[in-house]
């Protein structure tokens, strides 16, 4: 519906969500697909700079300044303008660019003349702008401007079903880019991705699944061990911690070292966690392939700790 309305359109969500891509699939479903999309990125922008951007300047009319600039909002005529992170532009060209959107009409700094320009306007933001309203730090009335459309996209680790497709699209374009076929994935390997939390949401998964496609370029299906160390590690690290499961199961380990949960609980907190320590530092000294510099490197442990728990739960050399 927002693709193919005239109204502006506010995309809000964690760093990451895809805030970005989400809008260019507005544009791209939308009337004016065929016209340009113009991105203008407002953080750690200055309120001139800000201007200068988005409505041009004349040759002398700041320092700096030593020819005319087509601003960016006569540059997004009959497209899309794309304001990212809108909820860092300066206060002073907020208010600038709410007259803007009232009437379409702009007057480039240095200028004597008015500008016009038809363009469609979709922001993002990764902050609460009722918050920054109530600050002070974002105007009430631009927000009413930019809302007629609100699409919120929820962090990665509250759309775990979703992570199939979007690997799939990521693993898609990635292999495009490096010119090779594009690889499937086991369900191993797709589980793996779902047992996440994703701090840093899709930007993250998009990482991630470079680093293993360039990890298995002569294989033609993506399994566990295509995924990096430290990864394999978080997972472990993210599952122990888990509150639910420390509450309404126990765990024990497959042959191939992965932890499952069982039907009989452990019968105290202590014990479960001495279970989990050990299996922890198992996987860790196996991810790490022995090696103790590595092993401290993943875990953040000290020399001193790591050795201590390896003797703990009897696995060092000679205990062995």
């Amino acid at each position: 519906r927002a693709a193919n309305a005239f109204g502006s359109v506010l995309i809000t969500g964690e760093t990451g969500t895809g805030k970005e891509l989400f809008a260019k699939a507005v544009h791209a479903n939308s009337p004016r697909y065929n016209q340009p999309f113009i991105t203008i990125d407002c953080t750690n922008i200055t309120s001139t700079l800000a201007e200068s951007l988005l409505f041009g300047h004349c040759k002398g009319s700041f320092t700096g300044a030593d020819r005319d600039s087509e601003g960016m909002i006569l540059q997004a005529d009959k497209g899309t303008l794309f304001l990212d992170e809108v909820g860092d532009l300066p206060v002073e060209t907020q208010k600038s660019f709410l007259r803007v959107l009232q009437n379409k009409s702009f007057r480039p700094l240095g200028s004597a003349t008015d500008q016009y320009s038809d363009f469609r306007l979709v922001a993002a933001t990764n902050k609460n702008l009722q918050k920054e309203i109530s600050a002070g730090r974002f105007r009430e009335d631009l927000y009413f401007r930019l809302s007629t459309f609100h699409i919120h996209l929820p962090p990665l680790r509250q759309r775990k079903d979703d992570i199939r497709l979007l690997a799939a699209y990521c693993i898609e374009t990635i292999c495009k880019e490096m010119a090779i076929t594009t690889k499937g994935m086991s369900g191993d390997f797709i589980e793996a991705l779902r047992k996440y939390s994703w701090p840093g949401n899709i930007r993250e998964l998009h990482g991630l699944l470079r680093a293993a496609v360039a990890n298995c370029i002569g294989e033609s299906t993506l399994f566990p061990h295509a995924l990096p160390t430290e990864f394999r590690i978080q997972i472990l690290k993210d599952r122990i911690s888990d509150r639910d499961e420390i509450l309404n199961g126990s765990f024990s380990s497959t042959p191939e070292g992965e932890i499952v949960e069982t039907r009989n609980p452990i019968s105290t907190y202590k014990a479960f966690r001495l279970h989990s320590e050990a299996l922890y530092v198992k996987q860790l000294m196996e991810s790490a392939g022995g090696n103790i510099k590595k092993a401290i490197s993943v875990s953040g442990m000290s020399r001193a700790r790591l050795y201590q728990l390896l003797q703990k739960h009897g696995l060092l050399p000679g205990q062995r």
